[in-house]
């Protein structure tokens, strides 16, 4: 079962800290996964955390970026 979490939080997967942020928009309006921690890592999507709009209590499409300690 996917797990909704919300826009602002963050959470531990595989020992990286990620932060759900909404998505931008590409030109032709579209959302973009670009900045997705899953997407950049060639994880796939999804991966039991639900980032589609129609799927969220919000209605927004989001990503999960991961956060660096400085």
């Amino acid at each position: 079962m996917e797990e909704q979490i919300k826009i602002g939080d963050t959470f531990t997967f595989r020992k990286s800290t990620l932060k759900v942020e909404p998505a931008q928009r590409n030109d032709d309006g579209s959302y973009a996964c670009e900045g997705c921690y899953f997407f950049e890592n060639g994880l796939g999507c999804y991966n039991d955390y639900v980032c589609m709009s129609e799927n969220r209590d919000d209605r927004t499409n989001v990503i999960f970026r991961e956060v660096k300690e400085e």
